[in-house]
């Protein structure tokens, strides 16, 4: 909740506390909708290898689209290992986008299931924002990064610089596409999803963005 209430996105947009509806499933004609602050929106898709179909907005579409993200399809996740595998050759864009698709589905699990738990973190009425600052933060968590990924980046970073704190620039570079979002996003929230408190010393952390944004977030045992 922001201080003096109502809910974060409502200081974000203006709009005040709004309804905020989701069906999860498919509808009759295939596609799976949102229904947000009382309009349907069907989201685009894309083939995944793995996932069968990774689905998303128009807004995050356009974040998707943009120049930092549309890199990541020239650079290798497993660095120069094709050379000695050739067939390890998906690219940082696929698994960022692959990310996005599975940690969207095991915030709607937790959260679906433990909901009484992870209302002593975040109220409730704020977990739609949640669920979307997590979306984006799992598809740029590697927006930062160099080519031949970690195999090169203490070479040809100076000290003190790392695909964390690049990735931080950029992902605040992106804050007008996340304020169209809706429910729209404040960039720094998604940075502190993405990379966490270690590279992000400066930013005060939560308890709730501490969990989304541990690795082990889904092992942590949540209060009772």
């Amino acid at each position: 909740m922001r201080p003096g209430g109502g809910h974060i996105w409502a200081g974000l947009n203006g709009k005040g506390s709004l309804e905020w509806e989701q069906l999860f499933g498919y509808t009759g004609g295939g596609f799976r909708r949102l229904v947000r602050w009382g309009r349907v929106m069907e989201d685009h898709e894309v083939r995944d290898p793995i996932h069968m179909f990774v689905r998303y907005s128009s807004g995050e579409r356009s974040v998707i689209d943009c120049p930092p993200v549309q890199r990541l399809r020239h650079i290798h996740q497993l660095a120069t290992t094709y050379l000695v595998y050739p067939g390890a050759t998906h690219k940082r864009f696929e698994h960022s986008l692959g990310v996005m698709c599975l940690a969207t589905q095991i915030f709607d699990v937790v959260t679906a299931r433990a909901m009484s738990a992870c209302s002593q973190l975040v109220p409730k009425t704020d977990l739609p924002y949640w669920r979307q600052v997590l979306r984006l933060a799992a598809l740029l968590h590697d927006v930062g990064h160099l080519p031949f990924s970690h195999a090169a980046e203490k070479e040809l970073l100076p000290e003190g610089e790392s695909h964390e704190t690049i990735g931080v620039r950029l992902i605040r570079s992106l804050e007008s596409l996340f304020m169209d979002l809706t429910p729209p996003v404040r960039a720094l929230d998604v940075a502190k999803v993405a990379v966490g408190p270690e590279h992000l010393p400066d930013a005060s952390f939560t308890p709730w963005e501490e969990v989304l944004s541990s690795p082990t977030f889904f092992g942590r045992t949540l209060p009772t």
